[in-house]
């Protein structure tokens, strides 16, 4: 019993998250003292670390051994997930609760309840993120639209919720991911008149009859289509107030004329112009003709530029931290 009461004494001095995508890893520095709460001596000591979710019973979710840690006047110092990893696995419950047990004894009572800071491990402290590589890292997922579990994803369900989808689950345990492939992404309008048509924004997912199972209009994760703007200046409209007609000139002989006007000078010629049609007679037998039209005609513009209007970009993976 003295034994386990020299352990009693551990007293957490801090205990903070190194929260980098990289380096899931949480830093324990504490106290040993004895019953007096005198400290140990200086040495190398064995140190058992195991996280559970409740004050008392249950599994632990979490458990590493650090069989050679030096303590120096009583102070040590740890780096949890160094061993076994996976720690951030353990901070998705509201509660987490550390159990410390030092060499072959039993584990100190009670429990220490983990606060705030660990939790940055598995925070979303940038949102969704732009990723260079072509594979997801651990500790993110792709924003590709699939449905996942809330039981899961607590944390992440508790931040979006269902603004993306709910999953088509009628039980109503999943949740959509964002999906943002091919989109650019657009700050929420939130009133400001900075998207003139935010009220017409769209769903992005939809039910199988077609109805709305995203967020429209002024809301995070709605969709808005591509456009082009209308130009500044009132709507203007090109045309000709003519008809089109026009005349050509031809010469006979020493005689020029134009058509609809021909003038000869020989006693057996004649000209006629009835609105459609011009012709001219010489004697009884030689008739020369033109038939006008209004001088209507059509010009084909054929189809140019690609699908979409956009600027210059280059693909990434949107991610999101769960």
């Amino acid at each position: 019993m003295k034994k386990i009461a020299v352990w009693a004494g551990i007293v957490v001095v801090m205990f903070c998250a190194v929260a980098q995508a990289q380096t899931n890893l949480v830093n324990y520095q504490g106290e040993l003292t004895d019953a007096e709460g005198k400290v140990l001596a200086s040495g190398n000591y064995k140190i058992k670390f195991s996280i559970f979710t409740a004050l008392t019973g249950g599994t632990a979710v979490w458990t590493e051994t650090h069989t050679t840690v030096p303590v120096v006047n009583g102070h040590f110092n740890v780096v949890l997930g160094s061993i076994v990893g996976s720690i951030e696995m353990a901070f998705v419950g509201k509660e987490t609760y550390l159990e410390i047990s030092v060499g072959d004894d039993a584990p100190i009572s009670p429990r220490q309840r983990i606060l705030s800071v660990p939790y940055a491990i598995n925070g979303c402290p940038a949102g969704v993120n732009a990723f260079a590589g072509p594979n997801v890292p651990a500790g993110w997922l792709a924003c590709n639209g699939a449905t996942v579990s809330k039981l899961d994803y607590p944390m992440l369900f508790e931040a979006i919720g269902t603004a993306w989808g709910n999953g088509y689950d009628s039980n109503d345990n999943t949740f959509d991911l964002p999906d943002l492939r091919g989109l650019f992404l657009r700050g929420l309008n939130s009133g400001s008149r900075r998207d003139p048509d935010a009220s017409g924004r769209t769903a992005l997912r939809r039910n199988d009859d077609g109805g709305a199972i995203s967020n429209t209009g002024d809301n995070v994760a709605s969709f808005q289509g591509g456009a082009t703007r209308m130009p500044s200046t009132a709507e203007t409209t090109f045309k000709t107030t003519e008809a089109g007609g026009h005349t050509h000139s031809f010469s006979e002989g020493k005689n020029s004329t134009s058509v609809g006007s021909y003038i000869e000078t020989s006693d057996t010629a004649s000209t006629n112009t009835d609105g459609t049609n011009v012709t001219r007679s010489i004697g009884a037998t030689d008739s020369y003709g033109k038939n006008p039209t209004d001088g209507k005609h059509t010009h084909t513009i054929s189809d140019g530029g690609d699908k979409e209007t956009r600027p210059i970009n280059v693909y990434v993976n949107y991610i999101i931290k769960y």
